[in-house]
């Protein structure tokens, strides 16, 4: 089937998987599974446009239905990713009545990114338009759901961050009908199982395979699932640093009452705000240490890049590792004023203003010359600590300039520490080493949050293993063209 030069190989065997399980084998569902930063959409867009272009009378949208969290459509992301994919005009379907520009406005996103999406349009009453993507805040669903189940069998659904509809909600339950009811649809994900429990994976996996989904066979489904990763020749090191259990401060503030009365949440908040002082003292030492690191990492770069450049300008042959090195080093010098430091974690938006105020009181009392901001800081080599939301992860591009992700054992599902994580782990990332930092109290409630949350991540490793793996050289080798 044909495809976009654009694509590098990993997208393309996507391509071609779904063709065949679609074409060939007569599955109308799909379940992709591509890790954060691999191009889940465009592998998706690229596959409705192969149809259309060379199978036009097997396509069997009119519509084109993409629904996606609030958070990609806050920062643009999703926007700019379907424009770069080539895709058909886009429609932005909002209940509420808001100007595009208005939108555009309000996001925090470049000039640039801006200019880019432009193009995309409001749609009237929220009616989706036929050949269009048609963008929809899935929060939003249950608004217009009842707009769509009409015409269900003309729409070709998009289910961005499938793992997001796992639960019993009346978002999940329009999305699972609309998905029944549809031709085709593709539900995509970097993070298969959320948690320990299957349900909700199982409940989709029924839709893509031929055969009853049960408990005993799950597994067996889930190997059906079209998964590939990127091999970015990336290690990571998952540290733990724990914190001895301070058992005068834990009763001061009522910890064995809250933990009597089975007050989880509260229990773990007094933990988490004992823990706080070391999670900011962790953070400044590893992001002083990574800067360091990565300043000198930095000018040996460039040195290197001003020795060969100036044996190339003298006609000399270059041997092929010399010629490689060449354009490692001029990447790194194209980037010199970047400088390093660490993505911190924090589990709310007013958690990271505190952080924030934490570090910088203390920082205003060390020589290390650098700050720690938020979001809006992300760009500026200048801040050395970013403290992101945890559940402001997706859309945030600007962390790759960071060694190290520092975190505490927060409340959370696996895609939400996986996208996180997928910030530094990403395309872009110059260093073939980063590490992962997690920071919790021992002998508490938080140590057993711990356990739990490890237990959950390891599934997802497991698929990660099963899936198959392409080489990031002939990723990069591709956009250096």
């Amino acid at each position: 089937m044909p495809q976009s030069a654009d694509l590098t190989e990993m997208q393309k065997q996507s391509v071609d998987d779904l063709s065949g399980r679609f074409l060939a084998e007569g599955y109308r569902g799909h379940f992709l599974f591509i890790p954060t930063g691999g191009g889940k959409t465009r592998t998706t867009m690229q596959f409705f446009r192969s149809l259309a272009e060379s199978e036009p009378k097997k396509f069997p949208a009119k519509y084109i239905v993409w629904l996606t969290p609030k958070e990609t459509i806050e920062s643009l992301s999703i926007f700019q990713e379907l424009r770069l994919s080539g895709s058909p005009p886009i429609v932005f379907c909002e209940p509420e009545t808001r100007p595009m520009a208005k939108l555009f406005a309000d996001a925090k996103s470049s000039a640039e990114k801006r200019k880019m999406v432009k193009s995309a349009r409001l749609a009237k009453n929220s009616q989706i338009v036929p050949w269009c993507v048609n963008v929809v805040k899935d929060d939003t669903l249950r608004d217009i759901a009842e707009r769509l189940l009409p015409v269900a069998h003309e729409i070709a659904l998009v289910i961005d961050e499938a793992d997001r509809f796992y639960n019993m909600t009346k978002r999940t339950s329009w999305t699972y009908e609309l998905a029944r009811l549809s031709p085709l649809f593709v539900c995509q994900t970097g993070t298969p199982m959320r948690s320990t429990k299957d349900e909700g994976l199982r409940m989709w996996l029924q839709q893509t395979v031929g055969f009853p989904v049960t408990p005993r066979n799950w597994l067996v489904a889930a190997s059906t699932m079209i998964a590939k990763t990127l091999d970015l020749g990336i290690t990571v090191s998952d540290d733990v640093e724990t914190v001895a259990i301070d058992v005068p401060a834990l009763r001061t503030k009522g910890y064995d009452g809250l933990v009597k009365q089975r007050d989880w949440a509260h229990a773990a908040n007094v933990v988490y705000e004992i823990t706080d002082r070391t999670l900011v003292m962790i953070a400044i030492r590893e992001a002083e240490r990574d800067r360091r690191e990565f300043d000198i990492y930095t000018q040996n770069a460039v040195a290197k890049f001003e020795e060969l450049s100036a044996k190339k300008d003298r006609n000399e042959n270059l041997t092929d590792a010399e010629n490689e090195d060449l354009k490692k080093s001029e990447m790194i010098a194209r980037e010199r004023h970047t400088r390093g430091g660490v993505l911190l974690e924090a589990r709310s938006r007013d958690h990271a203003a505190e952080l924030v105020r934490a570090i910088n009181t203390i920082l205003d009392t060390l020589p290390q010359g650098f700050r720690a901001g938020g979001i809006e800081n992300g760009e500026d080599g200048n801040y050395g600590i970013i403290v992101l939301p945890k559940d402001y992860a997706r859309g945030f591009n600007f962390a790759t300039r960071f060694g190290a992700l520092v975190r505490g054992v927060n409340p959370g599902n696996a895609a939400t520490r996986r996208q996180m994580l997928g910030r530094i782990l990403r395309m872009g990332q110059r260093r073939t080493h980063v590490k992962l930092i997690t920071v919790y109290m021992k002998d508490t409630i938080v140590e057993e949050l711990y356990k739990k949350q490890n237990t959950a991540d390891g599934y997802n490793k497991a698929f990660e293993a099963m899936a198959d793996k392409f080489d990031s050289k002939l990723l990069l080798e591709k956009f250096e063209k």
